[in-house]
């Protein structure tokens, strides 16, 4: 009986390729996720806040804080600095 012999060359390719499947993988299941999810865009008044803007947003029993963070993850605010003008995208 012949005897599988996986050599070096052999091992780093396999390697690579399960690295990239598993990215792959993970990029999709990230954008289905993403996609999954409504947005509205809301245009920043003067004088708003990303706490104001969770309150009129906020769904029954859910927390403050986790939409607020949600927010700046979404729109990629380093942080809760917020400008008149500016076009924030939501959660429904």
């Amino acid at each position: 009986m012949a005897r599988l012999r996986i050599t070096k060359p052999h091992r780093f390719v396999a390697f690579w390729v399960c690295v990239a499947l598993i990215t792959l993988t993970g990029y999709g299941v990230v954008a289905a996720r993403q996609s999954a999810v409504a947005y509205v865009e809301i245009v920043v008044e003067p004088g708003d806040t990303l706490w104001a803007i969770a309150q009129r947003y906020t769904s029954p029993g859910q927390d403050l804080r986790e939409l607020v963070w949600e927010l700046r993850r979404i729109n990629q605010l380093p942080d809760a600095l917020l400008h008149p003008g500016q076009v924030l995208r939501v959660p429904r």
